[in-house]
């Protein structure tokens, strides 16, 4: 074990020079990392804008649909059917006798 260690010591490394292409191609690596973090933080600037733009309708249809269950809960009664199908619809109910202006005059 010794000798290997005092071997170990006497070795000296042997720096070689990297090649010209090498050397391009290590560059050229770099930057296309660089490129990607670049591209892939402008998708996520989109996607969160997107996200809180998706997020903000969401809020907004959900104040709608408590708005609606809430006039469902309301219109659910006889009461407010009744006063639609007059108001709206235009019905009346089967005991009902209707005047129009006009009529039955006999003139």
């Amino acid at each position: 074990m010794a000798n290997i260690i005092e071997y170990l010591k006497h070795i000296k490394p042997v720096y070689r020079r990297s090649s010209n292409a090498m050397k391009i191609f290590v560059i050229v690596i770099i930057l296309l990392g660089i490129a990607g973090l670049f591209v892939l933080r402008h998708a996520t600037t989109v996607l969160e804008e997107q996200n809180a733009a998706l997020e903000g309708a969401a809020a907004q249809l959900e104040q709608e649909n408590a708005v609606l269950e809430e006039k469902i809960g309301i219109q659910g009664t006889k009461q407010a059917v009744i006063q639609i199908a007059q108001e709206v619809l235009g019905l009346v109910e089967p005991d009902t006798v209707l005047i129009r202006p006009g009529e039955g005059t006999g003139n």
